[in-house]
């Protein structure tokens, strides 16, 4: 065993690393490792590490979650769409904050992968008999459930390339449209995700917007003839 060249500093005095060399400098022969993974010399470039700033003025040395950032730094970062729906949101008593969804959304490629995520959230949020849940007053069952509702929600709108007209998919969208329906200052976040999740509220809306232009031309009962057709 060959041990690390590098010098060590502990307290008040040096001493050799004590690791084995596995790795060589850019400066010898290459015929015997000199250093070990923590001392090299030649490390290969960190990819995939966050491109935000630290409060110390640093580069952030976490994962990229998304785009160029991690979950810390993820909200300023808009690597895919407006983001309209963060926006929308401004949490009220018993929900979540968008920055603590966002650092548990899974962002995926395929549908396939988006279920084993939700089945991922299920089991987090609604343990099963061997794993009892934890929440034992009505304010924290309520809490949980919202936080489980808006995390399927932003879930929906990360992954938003994903094709959703099937009806298993479309059976989830309308089960989440129903359970922020009364839920006044959600209306506006609600509405967006029907308009770009929810197959029949768009062909309803599509319908009406048709009978409207037929009402201004052509009369109502002819307009309402046509949207049966449509």
């Amino acid at each position: 065993m060959v041990q690390c060249q590098a010098i060590c500093k502990s307290y008040s005095y040096e001493h050799q690393c004590l690791n084995s060399a596995k790795y060589n400098d850019d400066n010898d022969d290459g015929t015997s490792p000199v250093y070990c993974g923590c001392h090299r010399t030649n490390k290969p470039g960190r990819k995939n590490l966050c491109q935000g700033i630290t409060k110390e003025g640093k580069q952030c040395t976490h994962p990229v979650k998304r785009g160029q950032f991690c979950y810390r730094h993820i909200i300023p970062e808009q690597p895919d769409h407006d983001w309209l729906e963060l926006t929308l949101y401004n949490p009220d008593i018993n929900w979540p904050n968008m920055g603590n969804i966002l650092s548990s959304v899974k962002k995926v490629k395929s549908g396939k992968e988006l279920g084993y995520a939700i089945e991922t959230y299920n089991r987090a949020y609604y343990p099963n008999s061997l794993f009892p849940i934890v929440e034992t007053s009505s304010e924290q069952i309520e809490r949980r459930d919202n936080k489980f509702t808006i995390l399927m929600m932003q879930t929906f709108f990360v992954n938003y390339y994903l094709d959703y007209s099937t009806e298993h998919w479309q059976g989830i969208i309308t089960d989440l449209a129903k359970k922020t329906e009364n839920v006044k200052w959600l209306s506006e976040y609600r509405l967006l995700f029907r308009k770009k999740f929810d197959l029949a509220f768009r062909e309803e809306t599509k319908k009406n917007y048709i009978e409207k232009v037929f009402v201004q031309g052509g009369g109502t009962d002819v307009a309402k003839k046509i949207k049966e057709f449509l």
